[in-house]
């Protein structure tokens, strides 16, 4: 009887890998969309940034200079 029962657990506990490992999968397949929607995320606003750089005849370090006055002038502020 005790070996039965020792079975029993035992393909409980390979049902449970089972379903463990398909939930992992569909992590990873979310953890990898949510990675490659930041990409394309931050792949637009670059766009969006160096559009405007353009059309004001901006370098990225005057946009940094920029940035930086803006930000310490908030610290004094």
């Amino acid at each position: 009887m005790a070996r039965g029962q020792r079975k029993s657990f035992e393909e409980r506990i390979q049902s449970l890998d089972v379903q463990i490992q398909k939930e992992q999968d569909r992590l990873d397949a979310l953890l990898l969309e949510k990675e490659e929607l930041l990409t394309r995320k931050r792949e637009s606003e670059l766009k969006e940034l160096y559009e405007v750089m353009a059309e004001h005849n901006l370098e990225a370090d005057e946009v940094v200079a920029m940035i930086q006055e803006a930000c310490s002038v908030d610290k004094t502020a």
